[in-house]
Parts: C-alpha cells; structure tokens; sequence
C-alpha cells in the first residue's frame, strides 16, 4: 500500500493474507420443551416451549401443523392433533438443538357431579286461580321444565296463570350447572274445584214505599260487604245501580222489587221491597191569589195587569180579544175598546192548589184636560238687507216646535237661524209650541228686511 499525505510525501507498506479453512467452533446449546400433555377431545392443547440461548424456534408436529413462535398454542384440539411435535431452536451462534415432547388428545376420563336440585313442594290450587311453581337449584345454572299440555319453560321460576284441570299433572326440571352436572327433580300440581266457603252476607234494602201516581217512585239501598248489585222488578226493569231511582211511576210500576247483593268474595244476598202505585188521597188546598184592582184607561193607553198570588208557582191568564197570558205579570199594550172586559187568572201552587181570580179593564175615550200652556218669541225685529234675521223663541212647557213664515220658510227648531235675509223674508214669522201633554200655544213675531239708512262718513287722507 503507497500512502501520500499532504506535503506530497510518500510510503509504502505491505501485509501478508492467507485464505483457507477455519478451524471449526464448538458449539454448546441445550433446548427444553414442556413435559408431555394429554388433554381432552375439545380441550385446549398448550405447546410451551422454553430455549437457552435460542433466539429463533420452528415447530412441526401431526395434521401438518408448524409454526415459529416461541411458545406456540394450538387450540380446539381433536384426536388428529395427537402425536409427536418437535421443535428445532438456533442460538445467535447457529448452534441448534432438536427437542419433542408428545401430546395426546382423546376423551377426557368421567369426572364425578355433585348436584342437588330442589323444586316447590307439591300444590293444590282452584280451578280459576294462579299456578305458581317456584323453584330453586344450588349450583344451578340453567334449567328446563317440562310438564301436562305441552308445557315448557327454561325459567328458573316459571308461572301459570289461569289454570285448569287440564294443567294438572307432574312437572318436572332439569337443572344444570356450570360444570354439566345435572339433576332432575319432579313437583306434582293438582288443579281443581275449590271447595266450598261459607259465606256470611247481610243485605239490606230500604223499607215497602206507597206512592201516587206521577209521583216518584224512589228505591234507595243499602247493602254490608255488597260490591256489585242487580236489581229486577215489575215492567221488566233491571239496574246494576246501588241506590236506582225510577221516576214517573204509574200504576204499572207497582209490585215486588228484588236485589241481588254480592260481595267481593262472591257470596250472595237476595233481598225484597214492595212498592204500590196508586192515587193519591185528596189533600185540602189552601190558596188565596190577588189580583190588581179593576182598571180604567183611555183608548192608546197600556193596559197593564198586575197579578201577585200567594204560594203561586203557575199562572194562566185568559180575557177579551183571545187574550191569553203565562206570565205572572203581563201586559197588554196599545189597547182599544175590544179590549174592554173581565180578565181572569188562574194561579196555582206547587201542591196543585188553585185560584181563580178576575178584574175588570174598560178601555174608552179619555176626557178632555184643559192645557195650560204659554209659548213666548223673541220681540219683533228690523234688519238691513244683506244682514241676518236671528227669530229667538222661548217656550215654557214646550217640547217640540214647528216654525213658519214668509217665502216658505219652515223649521222644526227651537231656536231657528235664517242668515243673508232680503226683503222677500220680511213678515210675520208664528211658531206652535207643543209640551208633553199635547197642548199647544202659537205665538208670532214680525221681522222687517229693509234698507239701511246711510251712515255719515268721516275720513281723513294726508298726501
């Protein structure tokens, strides 16, 4: 080799090499594997391979299996994975070593259950009331139960609800537990009639009614212990109610009502009361109904009739002209002479009592009443042409009043205005006064529409 550094110097050196066989290396490895396994048919089959110094591992073994890992695991085994597996493991130095170990895989050797299963004891229910089979197991993990009409149920504790004899017979369960032990266990159940309770009910109605016909016919109940009722009786009448009222009885209502009492536990009572139907005796009736005094009004005058009765709750009125009334109080208005006459009225109470009563009304002409009336105006006036004609009118008493005057003025105010008068309005204007009563008085005032005379001037204009 020549070697040159940087002043351009050189040197020169020589090595010698010999190529050939190395001598060889001993090699030191020791390879372990599990001890040999035998598992059961369906059991996990665990190859655990453990190597000093090894660093890479390649299984073999039966059904063609191989693998590199270290501590491989084969799962799921069957009888085909039984035989010899071997496992070759190399050290980082090449070295190798070869081990087996055999497996065997067949049927796992019985092991021995202890299980003890327990049902409810044995039951007698009636025919109509729940079935209830409880069970428990120790050590129980699943179960399944068996028994008449087809019945099954994996329930630990199933129910039958509504039972019948038909669901009689022996049930039986199958209790497993978590290792596949089992144990069978049976309960019988009986479903039948249940026998006879005696029952102990008192029911009682209310006491025999007599009633008048169109009155009302009232059946009141009262029953100890009772929670449902059917009552029956004449003219097919049925009713679930406790306490029933049946109204507007007539004679057909009348006879024997019956009811059936139950309890909630199905005992009966059957009790009875007579109801008559029939007309009821007389009773006196004491009743006094007033009427208004007799009454006197002019033709276009109300007519008013006014009626107070004692204890009356009706009234019928009946008079002249088809005149025919409900009301307590009527009244007629707008009357004429056909409603002269005598008006009667028939006012009865709430027993049935009645009264008759009467007053006279005559309708006619009013008389003549003397009016009294002053209207007054405004005094006279004069107003030039072009100005207004004010008519002020004041009228004591009045309550309407009608204007009139010349050129045909009309006015139906009280106090009228005509603005921008001329000659042509000049004259005497009358006003009719009328008050309440209708009594009337004409009072005038006369207006003159002239020229006005001339008025002097006085003015002073500077320049």
């Amino acid at each position: 080799m020549t070697i040159t550094n940087g002043s351009g110097c050189t040197a020169v050196n020589t090595t010698p090499v010999v190529v050939g066989t190395c001598p060889s290396v001993p090699c030191s490895l020791t390879g372990t594997v599990a001890s040999s396994q035998t598992v059961c048919s369906g059991s996990a089959v665990t190859i655990q391979l453990t190597a000093s110094g090894g660093t890479s591992y390649q299984w073999k073994g039966p059904n063609g299996y191989s693998s590199t890992q270290q501590n491989p695991t084969l799962t799921n085994a069957t009888a085909i994975n039984s035989g010899t597996y071997s496992v070759t493991i190399t050290n980082g130095s090449g070295c190798t070593a070869v081990n087996t170990t055999p497996v065997v895989v067949g049927t796992c050797p019985s092991v021995p259950c202890s299980l003890t299963g327990t049902v409810a004891s044995s039951q007698t229910v009636c025919s109509g009331s729940v079935v209830s089979i409880q069970l428990s197991a120790s050590g129980g993990t699943s179960y399944q139960w068996q028994g008449p009409n087809n019945f099954t149920s994996s329930l630990a504790s199933p129910l039958i609800s509504t039972a019948t004899a038909i669901n009689s017979g022996t049930y039986s369960v199958t209790i497993t537990n978590g290792s596949g032990c089992t144990a069978v266990n049976t309960t019988p159940v009986v479903v039948g009639t249940c026998p006879s309770v005696p029952c102990s009910l008192t029911g009682t109605v209310a006491s025999s009614q007599t009633v008048c016909v169109g009155s009302v016919v009232s059946i009141q109940l009262s029953a100890s212990g009772g929670t449902s009722y059917q009552w029956q009786g004449p003219n097919g009448f049925t009713s679930l109610m406790q306490n029933p009222t049946l109204t507007n009885a007539t004679a057909i209502n009348s006879g024997t009502y019956s009811v059936t009492i139950t309890n909630g536990s199905g005992c009966t009572a059957v009790n009875t009361t007579p109801v008559v139907v029939g007309t009821c005796p007389s009773v006196p009736c004491s009743l006094t109904g007033t009427v208004a005094s007799s009454q006197t009004v002019c033709v276009g005058s109300v007519v008013s009739i006014q009626l107070s009765a004692s204890g009356g709750t009706s009234y019928q009125w009946k008079g002249p002209n088809g005149f025919t009334s409900l009301m307590q109080n009527p009244t007629l208005s707008t009357a004429t002479a056909i409603n002269s006459g005598t008006y009667s009225v028939t006012i009865t109470n709430g027993s049935g009592c009645t009264a008759v009563n009467t007053t006279p009304v005559v309708v006619g002409t009013c008389p003549s009443v003397p009016c009294s009336l002053t209207g007054t105006v405004a005094s006279s006036q004069t107003v030039c042409s072009g100005s207004a004609v004010t008519i002020q009118l004041t009228a004591s008493g009045g309550t309407s009043y009608q204007w009139k005057g010349p050129n045909g003025f009309t006015s139906l105010m009280q106090n009228p205005t005509l603005s921008t008068a001329t000659a042509i309005n000049s004259g005497t204007y009358s006003v009719t006064i009328t008050n309440g009563s209708g009594c009337t008085a004409v009072n005038t005032t006369p207006v003159v529409v002239g020229t006005c005379p001339s008025v002097p001037c006085s003015l002073t204009g500077t320049v």
